[in-house]
């Protein structure tokens, strides 16, 4: 992908059957599932200023927004960091975690951001202010 890019629109790779996807450094926005949820490797440039991978997730670089996550490493149990504030809408769409452990931090849950998930365990903290539409 070229270093131009700003931005991917929704479900754009969605139905790729590339196995790997590289973000450049000028990646600033992901639009809504624009990576399948099965992919098996994804690169973030290290030196972009806007999205990084921490683990299964693609998350804001302050740390404090889950844009979309996967299940790369194929753990059965999803922690997400203290200090995340907002999982956008979408974002887990797809993935195969049994658990998600969400952090007491956490104060917006996006639209239909479980959506097609078969979570077995799932406890939503106190700090929850915003639940989007079948967020779960």
């Amino acid at each position: 992908m070229p270093d131009s890019v700003r931005e991917i629109g929704e479900y754009v790779f969605f139905g790729s059957h590339s196995n790997k996807i590289r973000l450049p450094k000028s990646v600033e926005k992901l639009g809504r599932r624009c990576i399948r949820a099965n992919i098996e490797e994804i690169e973030i440039d290290e030196n972009n200023k806007h999205l990084k991978l921490d683990g299964d997730l693609i998350i804001s670089t302050d740390g404090k927004r889950i844009i979309m996550a996967f299940n790369l490493t194929g753990k059965a149990v999803c922690k997400i960091p203290e200090g995340v504030e907002h999982i956008e809408k979408n974002a887990f769409a797809g993935c195969k975690f049994e658990n998600i452990i969400l952090p007491e931090s956490l104060s917006e849950i996006g639209e239909a951001a479980f959506r097609g998930c078969d979570i077995s365990h799932l406890i939503v903290p106190d700090s929850i202010s915003c639940l989007g539409f079948c967020c779960i």
